[in-house]
C-alpha cells in the first residue's frame, strides 16, 4: 500500500475556492491521500483529516462511483472539501471502471449491491475507521446508497444518507413509460469512453445532446437494434446496453438484480437526505422514495429546487449539513429546515411546507375545446362552431419525429427552456388559455384526459403543461410521455387516455397564459413508434400514424391541476 500524500499548498487554494463556492464553512484542518485495494479488487482513495492527537474524525464518509477519483470534478466535490473540515473519506470506484477490476466489465445496477456490502464490511474492519459512518452522492452515487440499503447491514449499515437526483429502480427508467430512453445510450457511451478519452472529453464526445452528438448515427439508426449492436463491439463495457434495448418487459428475470429500490426503501431506516429538481429525470422516483420512507417514519427532508439532472447547485452545502448533524452529532440551529422545503417556478422563489404535496389543494380543471382554446368551462354543445363533433388531428412521422425541446433528460440543453419552436409545428397540437385574470398556483401532481383515437394502434403520446408569459415566450413547466396500449381491437374508435404529468410548483402569473402541447414523440429522449406490429427497436419499416384529439361535450378532454385554495 503506497504511502499517503499530504495536501500541498497548491491544493489547499484550490479546496478553499470550492468550500467557498460550495457555501461552506471555513476549513478545519489538513488531510492526506492515500490510494488503496479492497477485496474484490476494487480500487480506491482514502482521505484521512490531519488532527490534532485529542481529536476525533467526525466520522467516515463512503462514496461509491463509477465516474472515477480524478481530482476534477469528483474528489473536488465528494472527498477534498469533506476531508478539509474533518471527515475521512473514501472513495471507491466501481467494479469494471478505473482500475477496479472485479469479475468483468461495468454493468450498471448488477453487482452494486454485493460490492456495497463487501466495502462496507471492508471498511468496518480497518484501523483507520472512525466507527460510523455516511453515505454521500448524487445520481449513480445515490443509486449504489440504496444498492447499500438494500444489503441490509443492520446495526453495521450507515448512520445516515445524502443522495441527490437517485434512483431505485433504473430498469423502470429505461423503459416504464413502454418506450426505450435515449438518454442511456449517450450516458452508456461517456462511461465506455471516460478513461481512455477522460471524463470531460468522453461528456463533450457524446455532446449529452443528442442532436450534436457523436453518435447521432447510432441514434438514428434503423433498425436500432442494429446500430446499438455495431456500436457496442467497440467496448465490452457496451455489451449491456443491447441486453437491455432488447429487454422492454420489466419483469424479465434479468432485470432482478437491477430492480432492488423496494428492498432498499423498506430496509431504510436511518435519516435520509434526498434532493431532487423539477426537471430532474428522477423527479417521480424521488418523490416515491420521500412518500414511502414518510409513511414508514423515516426521518425524511426533501429539497427540490429547479434543476436539471446534476445541476442542483445546493448538492454540497446541504449535505454537508446533514452529515454534521446525523453524523457528526452537531446540533442543529434553532432555526434549521425541517419537512419539504421547493423552489416555486413562475416566482422563483423558495418555500418551506411540511409536506408534499401540501395538504390544501383542490382539482381545478381546464378543457380542450374548439379553436385550440383551453378553457375553465366545459365545451357546452356538439362541435360548438359549426355543429358536429369538434375534434384536432395531427400525423406523427416516425422517419422525422418531432424533436425533445427541454425537459428532463440526462444532458446538456435540459430543463426549462422556451419551447415555442415545439408549439409552432404541424405535428404538435397546442391548446392556450386567454390571459389569466388572477395568480395560479399549482403544486403536486397534474393529470390528463384525452378523448384519444388514431388510425393504427401503435402510437405514443408525450403531452407538455407550458407557461405564456405576457410577451409570447412559452417555457416548460411539466410533461408526461407514454407508449399507448396495442391491444385495442379498433384505434378508430375514441378511447379516454388518462397521463399523470410530472409534479411541480409552479405558479402561473395574472396575464400569463396555460398551454397544453399534445404529440406522438419526443426524439430523441424516447425511441419513437414505428407505427407498425414489430418490435419497435427491431423495426425496419415506419408508417406514419394520424392522432385525433376530440374536445366537445360527447369528447371531453381535460387538464386536473392541483391550486392552491
Amino acid at each position: 500500500m503506497s504511502q499517503p500524500q499530504e495536501r500541498g499548498y497548491v491544493g489547499a487554494l484550490v479546496d478553499k475556492l470550492i468550500g467557498r463556492i460550495s457555501k461552506l464553512p471555513g476549513e478545519s484542518c489538513n488531510y492526506t491521500t492515500q490510494p488503496v485495494s479492497i477485496p474484490l479488487l476494487l480500487a480506491a482513495d482514502l482521505y484521512l483529516p490531519i488532527l490534532p492527537i485529542d481529536e476525533k474524525p467526525k466520522g467516515t464518509i463512503l462514496c461509491n462511483t463509477p465516474y472515477g477519483r480524478a481530482a476534477f470534478p469528483w474528489a473536488l466535490s465528494l472527498a477534498r472539501p469533506f476531508a478539509a473540515r474533518g471527515y475521512q473519506v473514501l472513495l471507491v470506484s466501481a467494479r469494471g471502471t478505473f482500475a477496479s477490476q472485479g469479475s468483468g466489465p461495468f454493468s450498471p445496477c448488477r453487482h452494486d449491491v454485493s460490492d456495497s456490502r463487501a466495502v462496507a464490511a471492508w471498511m468496518r474492519a480497518q484501523v483507520w475507521y472512525s466507527g460510523k459512518f455516511a453515505t454521500m452522492g448524487s445520481s449513480y452515487l445515490a443509486l449504489t446508497q440504496w444498492a447499500l440499503l438494500a444489503a441490509d447491514d443492520g446495526p453495521g449499515g450507515p448512520v445516515c444518507c445524502a443522495m441527490g437526483v437517485g434512483v431505485h429502480d433504473m430498469a423502470s427508467f429505461f423503459w416504464a413509460t413502454g418506450a426505450l430512453r435515449m438518454d442511456m445510450i449517450s450516458w452508456a457511451d461517456q462511461i465506455a469512453n471516460q478513461e481512455r478519452l477522460g471524463t470531460l472529453q468522453a461528456m463533450y464526445r457524446t455532446g449529452w445532446n443528442h442532436s450534436r452528438s457523436a453518435l447521432r448515427g447510432v441514434l438514428q439508426g434503423v433498425p436500432l437494434i442494429e446500430s446499438l449492436g455495431r456500436h457496442a463491439e467497440a467496448s465490452e463495457d457496451l455489451a449491456w446496453l443491447v441486453k437491455i434495448a432488447q429487454r422492454p418487459d420489466l419483469d424479465d428475470e434479468w432485470y432482478k438484480g437491477m430492480r432492488f429500490g423496494d428492498r432498499a426503501i423498506e430496509n431504510a431506516h436511518v435519516p435520509v437526505l434526498l434532493l431532487y429538481g423539477w426537471y430532474d429525470v428522477f423527479l417521480e422516483q424521488g418523490v416515491e422514495q420521500y412518500h414511502r420512507l414518510t409513511e414508514r417514519g423515516v426521518e425524511v427532508r426533501l429539497i427540490i429546487g429547479a434543476y436539471s439532472h446534476m445541476a442542483a447547485e445546493d448538492s454540497i452545502p446541504e449535505s454537508y449539513k446533514w452529515l454534521e448533524t446525523h453524523l457528526a452529532g452537531v446540533p442543529e440551529d434553532e432555526d434549521a429546515e425541517s419537512g419539504v422545503r421547493i423552489f416555486v417556478t413562475g416566482v422563483r422563489e423558495w418555500r418551506k411546507i411540511p409536506r408534499w404535496p401540501p395538504a390544501d389543494t383542490m382539482a381545478v380543471g381546464l378543457y380542450l375545446r374548439h379553436g385550440k382554446e383551453l378553457g375553465f368551462t366545459k365545451p357546452s354543445a356538439e362541435g360548438e362552431e359549426g355543429g358536429g363533433d369538434s375534434s384536432s388531428s395531427f400525423t406523427f412521422d416516425p422517419a422525422h419525429p418531432t424533436p425533445t425541446v427541454g425537459g428532463a433528460f440526462i444532458g446538456f440543453g435540459s430543463g426549462c427552456v422556451i419551447d415555442d419552436t415545439l408549439a409552432a409545428r404541424s405535428d404538435v397540437l397546442p391548446f392556450t388559455t386567454t390571459p389569466l385574470d388572477r395568480d395560479i398556483e399549482v403544486m403536486g401532481t397534474p393529470t390528463v384526459e384525452l378523448s384519444h383515437s388514431s388510425d393504427t394502434p401503435y402510437v405514443d403520446l408525450f403531452v407538455r403543461i407550458s407557461d405564456v408569459d405576457a410577451r409570447g415566450y412559452s417555457r416548460n413547466v411539466t410533461e408526461v410521455y407514454k407508449r399507448l396500449a396495442s391491444a385495442r381491437p379498433d384505434p378508430n374508435v375514441p378511447v379516454t387516455v388518462k397521463l399523470t404529468l410530472s409534479p411541480c410548483a409552479h405558479v402561473f402569473q395574472k396575464g400569463h397564459s396555460i398551454r397544453l402541447l399534445v404529440a406522438g414523440g419526443n426524439y430523441p429522449m424516447f425511441h419513437p413508434n414505428p407505427g407498425t406490429s414489430a418490435d419497435a427497436v427491431s423495426a425496419t419499416e415506419l408508417k406514419a400514424a394520424i392522432h385525433t384529439i376530440g374536445h366537445s361535450k360527447g369528447r371531453v378532454s381535460s387538464v386536473v391541476l392541483p391550486v392552491l385554495k
